[in-house]
């Protein structure tokens, strides 16, 4: 066979024998679309999802099952006398000894990149100071593998849970958010009632499908990569930096006990919802961000206040933003609501960041005013405060 009907840039590669074998560009699909769209100078590296199957077969095709979750935990030296299960129509458990077979997308030389479910290939170089230069030292290819594995044999406890309808048609991140909704209780349960051996170590979670006889179907579609070469270099002034810097110490320093204890409890829950997956809990992040700034007790008239100044007008239309956002933060907590919308969660973070900022930094950048100003214009509008 001509070596020109391969494609150089993709193999397979054999888990057990590390055998990499070529593909032929007629089955190949997808990378000549991907590399012609590959943007350079933009603000922030565009992110790309790699998807895939596992474990399918010609019973069990790809896209032939129920939308489903899996999670399997290893016990600490916790033995079953014998395999244990329960089985409902959209839920299965299993206790048992075996070997556990998982699987996720790898992205090679790419670091973790500020939430769990994003990844990034750094932009390695050298910086010369005279001339002013910089030189990179790293190439553009991204190693995409489909790793799979199969573990030595354990004791483990295996959950499969078929998702809802409703829950089935979202994404990758929304199906997790909402299978792990879906599963909190069971699982707290299983701890409460058992102890912390039998949820000892968690060997994988996954989202997938499930067939009639709980086969499993692994999808890799989660987590996202992205070039750092591909966002716009820009220099910044090193004095101009540092002074900034030591501006930020002589606030911090000059206020309060009570203000640095407000501060820090706000800025770690900013920190939890940049980098929360799961919509829900990034909103109530955010919410906490706003309460832990502004608030002393459940009224929420100094927060409307605040909004009010740094706006400077729209009493009514923020009073009825800031309210919608309680509103819904109050029926997430106490389980009137189980999801939130993009828009939701942006308006949310739009108030959180202007505040942060403000109390911060003594100052609202133009871009902060513009999001908090079009977050409580989003918040005024019919339907906001409606489930998704």
């Amino acid at each position: 066979m001509a070596e020109d009907e391969f494609d150089p840039r993709v193999y397979i590669t054999n888990e057990l024998t590390g055998e990499r074998t070529p593909v032929r560009r007629g089955e190949l699909t997808g990378v000549d679309e991907f590399l012609n769209a590959v943007e350079v100078n933009t603000e922030m590296p565009p992110e790309t999802r790699f998807q895939a199957w596992q474990e399918s077969d010609e019973e069990h095709p790809a896209d032939g099952g129920r939308p489903a979750y899996r999670v399997v935990y290893k016990t600490l030296r916790t033995v079953p006398t014998n395999p244990a299960g329960v089985v409902s129509p959209n839920c299965r458990v299993m206790f048992a000894n075996g070997r556990v077979t998982w699987g996720e997308p790898r992205f090679g030389r790419a670091l973790p990149w500020r939430r769990p479910d994003r990844f990034l290939l750094p932009d390695w170089g050298r910086l010369f100071y005279d001339p002013l230069r910089y030189v990179r030292e790293a190439d553009n290819t991204v190693p995409i593998e489909a790793h799979q594995e199969t573990s030595p044999p354990m004791n483990y406890v295996e959950v499969l849970y078929a998702l809802n309808e409703d829950a089935a048609g979202g994404d990758h991140q929304s199906r997790l958010g909402a299978a792990r909704a879906a599963v909190a209780s069971l699982l707290a349960s299983l701890d409460l009632s058992f102890g912390p051996r039998l949820l000892g170590v968690r060997i994988t979670e996954e989202i997938g499908e499930v067939f009639d006889d709980w086969h499993w179907n692994r999808r890799l579609d989660g987590p996202t990569v992205a070039l750092e070469a591909q966002a716009e270099l820009r220099y910044v002034d090193g004095e101009g930096a540092a002074a900034q810097i030591a501006a930020i110490f002589d606030a911090n320093s000059a206020r309060s006990e009570e203000d640095r204890a407000r501060l820090r409890i706000a800025a770690q829950w900013y920190w939890r919802a940049d980098a929360e997956t799961d919509p829900v809990q990034a909103f109530i992040a955010h919410w906490l961000t706003i309460e832990a700034l502004e608030m002393t007790n459940a009224n929420i008239a100094p927060v409307k206040s605040v909004v009010h100044q740094l706006l400077g007008s729209h009493q009514d239309t923020i009073s009825v933003a800031v309210g919608r956002l309680y509103g819904l933060r109050s029926r997430l907590l106490h389980g009137k609501a189980r999801s939130v919308s993009a828009e939701q969660l942006e308006v949310a973070r739009a108030v959180a960041l202007a505040l942060l900022e403000r109390r911060l930094l003594g100052i609202l950048s133009a871009e902060r005013l513009t999001a908090l100003r079009d977050g409580v214009r989003e918040a005024n509008l019919p339907g906001f405060s409606a489930s998704p």
